[in-house]
């Protein structure tokens, strides 16, 4: 028998306000009891434990670190202002 409906009666107005409300205070409490703040200081990095870190509800720094270097490559200019090459990270500082 194929599924004709499902339920309606969600707490908060629909499935995905029902979710983030019970998921979010377990991921980052501070944060979402804040989350009418324009404070962006809750979104500092936090000990997530097991030696790891983690920003807003959860994002592992550790674990994510080349997808962040990734994005961060596309805000960086190199200090000659030449675009069209990629920046060396391991380069001596000048």
């Amino acid at each position: 028998m194929a599924l004709l409906t499902t339920h309606t009666n969600y707490t908060n107005g629909s499935y995905k306000k029902d979710r983030n409300n019970l998921i979010k205070p377990s991921e980052n409490d501070k944060l979402y009891k804040s989350r009418n703040d324009t404070n962006l200081k809750k979104l500092d990095a936090h000990d997530d434990g097991d030696d790891s870190m983690a920003m807003g509800y959860g994002y592992d720094l550790f674990q994510n670190v080349e997808s962040i270097k990734s994005t961060l490559k596309k805000f960086v200019i190199r200090k000659d202002g030449d675009t069209t090459k990629t920046v060396d990270y391991n380069a001596p500082k000048i």
